[in-house]
């Protein structure tokens, strides 16, 4: 009777140890999914995140390329309607016309670059954002200087034989503003360089 209840103890202490192994196992991998559940639903608010931010960086690097690519292109219309007024490249047959055109797009171009950069400065660095205000500065004082040069002729006329004769003031305004296209085309390639880098091509 004595084994015989032995028997039944050792049976049921064997039960006990089983269903307590089966019982962790069973709480492990409970938990073990849990867990692998949080982690993957972490990691799918992290990738959501991740896309999320990527697609503002994206955005404003498209922004940030277009208003390089203004910029530039405003640099580059103001020195090539600089360039051909001081060089004489006006229409033989029309240069009054010519003339009272470029310097009315030569005004409007002032405005809208001044326009541009103030409005989108955040967007470019602190050397470049003091490299286009000094190019916008020396840019206004050669506008001031070419008003003050067609001002004090009595007419468009005299304007026109002044560029085409070449006088001394003339001959001085255009010195001023070779010095200020140059530096303006050094400011050209820092932008072409910056625009080459958000496109990934340097």
């Amino acid at each position: 009777m004595i084994d015989e209840f032995l028997k039944y103890i050792g049976i049921g202490s064997s039960s006990v140890v089983l269903a307590y192994v089966l019982i962790k196992y069973l709480s492990q991998k409970i938990f073990e999914n849990y867990l692998v559940k949080q982690i993957d639903k972490h990691k799918s608010n992290l990738e959501k995140l991740n896309i999320k931010y990527q697609i503002q960086f994206s955005s404003l690097h498209a922004e940030r390329a277009e208003i390089i690519k203004s910029i530039y292109n405003l640099l580059y219309d103001h020195k090539n309607i600089i360039h051909d007024v001081m060089n004489n490249l006006l229409d033989e047959q029309n240069p009054i016309g010519h003339l009272k055109q470029k310097l009315d797009h030569w005004s409007s171009l002032a405005i809208t670059l001044s326009e541009t950069f103030h409005k989108n400065k955040i967007f470019f660095s602190i050397e470049q954002v003091n490299s286009i205000n000094r190019i916008h500065s020396e840019i206004n004082q050669i506008n001031k200087m070419t008003e003050s040069f067609f001002s004090d002729n009595r007419n468009i006329t005299q304007n026109i034989n002044s560029i085409f004769n070449e006088n001394i003031e003339f001959k001085n305004l255009r010195t001023s503003s070779d010095i200020i296209l140059e530096n303006v085309m050094v400011l050209e390639k820092e932008l072409e360089e910056d625009f080459r880098k958000l496109l990934g091509v340097i």
